[in-house]
């Protein structure tokens, strides 16, 4: 096998019952995803190309654009996962299109390549769904891809503009001045290595781990198909240096998916759709992050052999607490728009992938997918591309589709409420409680987001990767905290280190609800018989033999919550009216399951 600078390969290829082999309880007890379709465009060809909350309800909108025209188009989203009539955008409409705060007013704005080529207009948002062209920035380079990335830490949004100039790629940034006129001031500006042909797509992330925003630019041509990945470094203070290069060993072409964490340990990931048409690839490509600044190559294959086309995203879509990878099949051997599924490959452990589910199929094919948050909820949803025809135009006719994401999973339950940028604490809910302390939190920022974490009077106490896509992360956690009064802050941190923070102070008691003297879960709230309201706080520790697995709360069937990390959870669970059986489960890990039943009257 070669070896490249700064690289290492890896191959992985996991079948569904050398998966359960290894991981039983949760191969054997995982939830397949489910999602409800809705169309909310048929026409001529359209693509999306940008999503945020852009009117600040706590769903994310969409922006797309029709290719034969160039009109971009805004879709602000329902509560029910649809969208209103699209509103045509009165300003520039060329691609591409980056979403950040550019002057850190908690309104998500959008910056625009120009029509020219030459340039980019950056448009503020007022949080009503409306812009105003505020700056235009000009430069020797085309706008070939735009990065919105706070690069020094100052938590206003800068900008990235990476392009094809003589042969070569070009680098430039624009540092955000956080003036309310969404201002910039022009930084570093770098040129790709000699010998290296032009990008053909650039991405941000965090590749070694540091905290630091890092630029991924990825290399292909005709000429020179094997996909090269170039990651440059960056120092957090606006600047990005130390390159390093690894190139795919299968000396074929890929195109990149999603920047994402598949194997939750911090560092970014590219996972990536191998191009090959004819024949096509039954695997998927990452070129994996590591501490040490080298990437390691690896496939992912799918179980069944299928082909992939392309559009994949990463998200835990069914709740388990593992990065799972959401992607599009195409047929093997054909090269025309065919029937094929939108799939789920789910994870059976970190990095680690078993069996598949179709949740969508599409009569000529689905091209595209984008996880975006279309409810106030915390599932991930999937916005796709798909042709409405077998028409061979240039411009065949597309439908953009939503599945909403409709899973019975663990996910966590505290949604945001009409936020695009902020913290949002569920539980606690008040400022008192007893140990151990449920915490149920979201975030959501101006770029992708990695991480929620609690700190008390000055420690970092918990810290939760997975359960994050798009612009929020999530957690859910019972964290044991000593009698007495303590400061918590609360930090939302995207993959650039932009930081949402919310600070409190939480006094702690002493008397908790105690474990069974035998196996077994005592439930403490709500008291069996009893009438309460919602969102309606569940309290049980268990005692169990062995390690726990998870405990579960079912209210009349529905399992509502999964802890994994605690024999003692403490949560609010939102029901309507009406009159419930609480099931609250322990399992450890041989499989042992004890249960405690109450019932309460919701009102």
């Amino acid at each position: 096998m070669p070896t490249f600078p700064g690289f290492a390969y890896r191959a992985l290829a996991v079948p569904a019952l050398a998966a359960c082999a290894l991981f039983p309880l949760r191969a054997l007890t995982q939830t397949s995803p489910t999602f409800a379709a809705h169309t909310f465009y048929n026409g001529e060809d359209m693509a999306v190309l940008a999503h945020g909350d852009f009117n600040n309800d706590g769903r994310e909108d969409l922006i797309a654009r029709v290719t034969d025209n160039s009109n971009a188009y805004l879709y602000l989203s329902n509560s029910d996962g649809t969208y209103n009539a699209p509103i045509q955008m009165s300003s520039p409409n060329n691609v591409p299109f980056a979403v950040g705060d550019f002057n850190h007013d908690g309104n998500l704005d959008l910056a625009v390549g120009d029509a020219t080529g030459r340039g980019v207009h950056v448009l503020q948002g007022h949080g009503d769904g409306t812009f105003t062209d505020v700056a235009d920035l000009t430069s020797d380079l085309g706008a070939g891809n735009l990065l919105a990335i706070d690069v020094n830490h100052d938590s206003c949004t800068d900008l990235v503009v990476v392009a094809s100039n003589n042969g070569a790629t070009s680098v430039q940034t624009w540092k955000s001045n956080c003036s309310s006129t969404a201002s910039f001031t022009k930084g570093q500006y770098l040129t790709s290595s000699s010998g290296v042909i032009a990008a053909y797509v650039a991405a941000s992330g965090d590749f070694d781990g540091d905290g630091k925003p890092d630029l991924a630019l990825i290399y292909t041509s005709s000429s020179s198909p094997a996909t090269r990945v170039q990651v440059w470094y960056g120092d957090g203070a606006g600047n990005f240096a130390n390159p390093i290069q690894a190139t795919d060993p299968r000396a074929e072409s890929n195109a990149l998916g999603s920047v994402a964490d598949l194997d939750d340990n911090g560092t970014s990931d590219l996972v990536m759709t191998p191009r090959g048409s004819s024949p096509a690839y039954p695997y998927f490509v990452a070129f994996k992050g590591n501490t040490n600044r080298t990437l390691t190559f690896q496939t992912i294959n799918t179980p069944n052999g299928d082909c992939t086309r392309g559009g994949l995203q990463v998200a835990d879509f069914n709740g388990d607490g593992l990065n799972d990878i959401a992607y599009t099949t195409m047929s093997c051997s054909s090269t025309t728009s065919t029937a094929n599924d939108v799939r789920v490959l789910s994870a059976t452990g970190k990095g680690v992938f078993g069996a598949e589910t179709s949740i969508y199929s599409s009569a000529y094919g689905a091209i595209d997918l984008k996880a975006v948050k279309s409810t106030q909820g915390t599932r991930p949803d999937l916005v796709g591309t798909e042709y409405a025809s077998q028409n061979a135009s240039s411009y065949p006719p597309v439908n953009l589709y939503l599945l909403e994401n409709n899973t019975s999973g663990g996910f966590p339950g505290c949604g945001t409420t009409k936020q695009a940028e902020g913290i949002r604490v569920c539980s606690p809910s008040t400022a008192s409680a007893n140990s151990p302390v449920k915490f149920s939190i979201s975030a959501a920022g101006p770029t992708p987001m990695r991480t929620v974490a609690v700190w008390a009077d000055g420690t970092k106490l918990k810290e939760q990767l997975t359960h994050a896509f798009s612009n929020y992360s999530f957690l859910d956690q019972s964290i044991s905290l000593g009698a007495g009064t303590h400061n918590i802050t609360i930090y939302g941190t995207g993959w650039d280190n932009t930081l949402q923070k919310k600070s409190f102070s939480l006094t702690v008691g002493t008397s908790g609800c105690a474990a069974p003297s035998g196996y077994g879960v005592n439930v403490c709230s709500p008291v069996n018989g009893s009438t309460v309201h919602s969102p309606v706080q569940v309290t049980a520790t268990a005692h169990i033999p062995g390690t726990l697995a998870r405990m579960e709360i079912w209210a009349n069937g529905v399992k509502k919550y999964t802890e994994t990390t605690s024999t003692s959870l403490s949560t609010t669970v939102s029901l309507t009216a009406g009159t419930y059986q609480f099931d609250i489960y322990a399992v450890n890990t041989a499989g042992a399951k004890y249960e405690t039943t109450v019932r309460a009257t919701v009102q």
